[in-house]
């Protein structure tokens, strides 16, 4: 299920919007396989909206450099800081001892989720791509200022979101919540 999303129009030396997303567990969490599973797609959620923001459209591929500085920054920082806490957790509950080495064990995790979401942003450039450009217009055209608030109804409703939940069959299983974040679209 998908909640109102708040996106805004900013002139900050370009064109630029603010809104964001966040993730409310709603599974049932019965083993430590379903714990170790949430949190690799949660970190992958955190690092996909991050990868996104440096996403060449029209290659359909995300230039790794900028993405990797963008997690220093306003844009990526809060995803960022998010991803490494959980990645801690995640080595703990996958190796379950102090044994090896701590700092392999957490940076062949970090390779492999940051990997994985790269893979499903570029994966789905086009419904990034549509989305982003249809909410800006309707952003442009809403009259309502710099602002504008787009119930999940219209969200779901939208061609992009509608084929992109068939191509993958999705079952929602989460619910998504606004945060803040911004971001620059003038790199799209």
């Amino acid at each position: 299920m998908v909640a109102d999303v708040t996106a805004t129009v900013t002139a900050k030396g370009g064109f630029g919007r603010d809104g964001g997303s966040g993730i409310i567990l709603r599974e049932d969490i019965e083993a430590l396989a379903d714990v170790i599973s949430y949190l690799e797609r949660r970190i992958q959620v955190c690092w996909a909206g991050l990868v996104a923001e440096a996403l060449n459209t029209h290659q359909k591929k995300v230039d790794r450099a900028e993405a990797c500085e963008l997690r220093g920054k306003e844009v990526g920082r809060a995803d960022h800081r998010i991803a490494r806490e959980l990645l801690h957790l995640l080595r703990n509950l996958r190796y379950q001892t102090l044994d090896g080495d701590h700092a392999t064990q957490l940076r062949t995790l970090k390779d492999e989720l940051w990997n994985k979401a790269i893979a499903l942003v570029e994966q789905d450039t086009e419904v990034i791509a549509g989305l982003s450009g249809n909410l800006t217009e309707r952003i442009i055209r809403s009259g309502e200022g710099v602002q504008a608030v787009f119930p999940a109804e219209e969200i779901e409703a939208l061609p992009a979101v509608q084929e992109w939940v068939t191509k993958l069959s999705l079952r929602p299983t989460a619910e998504v919540v606004v945060g803040e974040h911004t971001s620059d679209l003038s790199a799209t």
